[in-house]
């Protein structure tokens, strides 16, 4: 049973996004498709949940990056800027985030890169959704790792269908 309420017009979606929660675990997934608005929505979006997280509950993130991680300098240093402004807050609130990606040149850089510059939460890079939740359940203990897992691809299924015709892994 989930003690976080993600924002109400979650989830968020549309070609080369798809953000929304199941239990007390946030999930992001973007893809190549996502165009200079989609990855604004998806800055407004993840600014919006993080504002309005509640103090005292703790989520876990997932990003579940199908392929490699399509973003720009531009695009990083946009994010990273509306991450730094929201980091205290992502250190009380966030118990555990992990990247997955099957990708091992993005899961090398982005351990460099966590390595140079770590979050203010356990943090993991990980090859699938099964061992982000997993890693996630060390500071999670009551995660149902197989049910979450479970009801996130039926929400990305229903995503596949609703805006493509190529399947995200």
């Amino acid at each position: 049973m989930a003690s976080w309420t993600p924002p109400p017009d979650w989830p968020v979606a549309e070609p080369g996004l798809l953000m929304g929660a199941v239990d007390d675990v946030m999930f992001v997934h973007s893809d190549e498709r996502l165009t200079e608005a989609g990855f604004q929505r998806h800055l407004k979006s993840l600014a919006e949940a993080i504002d309005g997280r509640r103090e005292g509950i703790m989520i876990g993130v997932v990003y579940d990056a199908a392929t490699s991680l399509s973003a720009d300098a531009k695009r990083r240093q946009a994010a990273a800027r509306m991450l730094d402004e929201r980091r205290a807050k992502l250190k009380r609130t966030t118990a555990a985030f992990a990247l997955a990606t099957p990708s091992p040149l993005v899961r090398g850089a982005l351990h460099a890169v966590f390595w140079l510059a770590p979050p203010p939460y356990p943090w993991y890079v990980v090859a699938n959704v099964h061992e982000a939740l997993t890693a996630l359940k060390k500071h999670m203990p009551t995660l149902d790792v197989d049910s979450v897992e479970a009801r996130w691809k039926a929400l990305k299924a229903e995503h596949i269908r609703r805006y493509s015709a190529d399947p995200l892994s």
